[in-house]
């Protein structure tokens, strides 16, 4: 099987793929403080063979006050080289959620000029579930040379964001849950405030799931979704959640209906609702 450069890959495709020398399989778990795991600890214990683990955090700027925002070009460079990861290389990513934290990662490599990435539809959840091979351990990996180049028109600031916000050709998106976004409830995180971004339009990400698996509803499904969310191609769209995470569930799937003027907030609620100088809205 040829590989092919498709943002979602199904198991059955990668499995057929091991071995091959130029694709590199990166495990990204990642999860919340409240949900008590260790991505690192799961992946030593089961992981898809070959895979590499990527620590979010630690991929992440190491001197921002904001969880795992965008790091330098340089340091992402020497990250992604210790994984053995050049810029030829084809990588699949992939989550022990099934898509989470996954798709951050993609998002990355794509902001640092590197579109040779898929995700694994489903994730380690739907890969066990069909009894595919398991690995343990660590294995040891050469770093190769990578070079980052950031493509400074997928990410957005504060400053940028609420711009956008009084843009009628414009719009942003909110993948908190509705509760969230409508401040109806505390945030997980002490001392932000609850609301959201003035203007801004809520879509929680779970709604771009399906499945015990957590996998990408269908392309037709997604198209019907953003058209009933009033949400067009010929719109730039700004994506935000809590703390950047959850935000590129809805660049994905927007990126997979064709949609190419896609934005991150990186520093989304952990940044703006933190700030007493920038206006919040409530309700929905």
């Amino acid at each position: 099987m040829t590989l092919q450069l498709d943002s979602l890959i199904e198991s059955a495709d990668l499995a057929n793929l091991l071995g091959d020398s130029n694709l590199k399989i990166i495990d990204g778990s990642w999860h919340l403080p409240k949900a008590n795991r260790d991505g690192r600890q799961e992946f030593e214990k089961e992981h898809i063979p070959g895979a590499v683990f990527l620590d979010l955090d630690e991929f992440s700027d190491q001197d921002s006050e904001l969880p795992h925002t965008l790091p330098s070009e340089e340091y992402f460079s020497s990250k992604v080289g210790e994984l053995g990861i050049d810029n030829e290389s084809w990588v699949v990513v992939y989550d022990s959620t099934g898509l989470f934290s996954a798709a951050r990662i993609w998002w990355m490599f794509r902001t640092f000029g590197h579109h040779k990435i898929s995700l694994l539809n489903g994730g380690l959840p739907k890969w066990k579930s069909e009894g595919r091979e398991l690995a343990r351990g660590s294995q040891k990996v050469d770093p190769v040379k990578f070079d980052a180049v950031l493509e400074s028109g997928l990410v957005v600031d504060w400053e940028a964001t609420q711009l956008t916000s009084q843009n009628e050709d414009a719009i942003i998106l909110d993948a908190r849950s509705a509760e969230r976004f409508a401040g109806e409830v505390q945030e997980p995180r002490p001392g932000l405030r609850s609301g959201h971004i003035p203007h801004s339009r809520n879509l929680p990400f779970m709604d771009l799931l399906e499945g015990p698996y957590r996998m990408m509803i269908s392309e037709e499904n997604l198209k019907q979704l953003f058209q009933k969310s009033e949400i067009y191609q010929t719109k730039e769209i700004v994506c935000s959640c809590g703390s950047g995470v959850t935000a590129c569930i809805l660049a994905l799937g927007l990126h997979l209906t064709g949609h190419d003027n896609i934005k991150i907030y990186d520093g989304s609620w952990t940044e703006w609702g933190a700030r007493e100088d920038l206006p919040i809205e409530t309700g929905n």
